[in-house]
């Protein structure tokens, strides 16, 4: 009877642990949009959330306002990872404007959120290459909580002129 007690207890000890672990952004990341400390896999539904660029056309050079914000206030997020890709798939760009920026291949490609605090909306400002052409689209994971999240939420295309 100790046996299965002490089994109980530690099964539960475990289970608490894994379940209050905080996200934890990695070079990984970059690669996986994936920050550990997730304990599900990612959401098969569509996202309750839009990543939103106001302009179509920028020019290269430029900083631009990403939105991150749920289609309804009342659904909220914990956390996020975002990068901007262009043609060549990449991670392009710098993030100026964030909670915590990671290096995906350049000095600040992508922006992050790993603290807890519940969010309706997060802005972020983004200055595209210089000199560059084309397409860019942001892309993102959004995390409700350890259990929900849902990756490769993308934005409309941006053209850099």
């Amino acid at each position: 009877m100790a046996g299965r007690v002490a089994f109980v207890v530690a099964v539960s000890v475990w289970c608490s642990v894994v379940w209050s672990m905080p996200l934890t952004f990695l070079p990984s990341t970059c690669e996986t949009m994936l920050p550990q400390g997730l304990v599900a896999a990612p959401q098969t539904s569509d996202a309750p959330f839009v990543l939103l660029v106001p302009e179509e056309m920028i020019p290269s050079g430029s900083e631009v306002n990403v939105v991150l914000a749920g289609f309804d206030p009342e659904v909220k997020f914990e956390g996020f990872f975002i990068e901007a890709y262009g043609a060549s798939e990449q991670p392009i760009g710098t993030f100026v404007t964030a909670p915590m920026k990671l290096d995906c291949g350049g000095p600040a490609t992508a922006a992050y959120s790993a603290d807890s605090t519940e969010k309706v909306v997060q802005m972020l400002s983004w200055k595209s290459p210089e000199n560059m052409k084309g397409t860019v689209t942001f892309r993102g994971t959004v995390i409700m909580n350890n259990e929900i999240f849902w990756v490769n939420v993308v934005s409309k295309k941006v053209m850099l002129v």
